[in-house]
């Protein structure tokens, strides 16, 4: 995966969807898991740095992409199985 451009494909559509998969998960296990719309951004593993001397779990990333979702379609859709 070079790029993050979606395409058209049925490798492009799996991507997609396990990446909004993954982005509602994330949101609704967030602080913001109780907003309309939560900002996720995402990145390659290559772009992100852990400072040295930085707390654990603290990184700086670079050239990444937000994608909004709605932590509430996660819960909706545990309900319904």
């Amino acid at each position: 995966m070079k790029n993050f451009k979606f395409s058209s494909s049925a490798n492009g559509k799996v991507f997609r969807n396990g990446l909004y998969s993954t982005a509602i998960l994330a949101a609704a296990n967030s602080k913001a898991a109780d907003s309309a719309q939560v900002p996720v951004d995402y990145t390659l593993i290559k772009n992100v740095k852990k400072p040295r001397g930085a707390k654990p779990g603290m990184v700086i990333y670079v050239q990444y992409k937000t994608v909004y979702v709605d932590p509430t379609t996660e819960s909706k859709a545990k309900q319904q199985s």
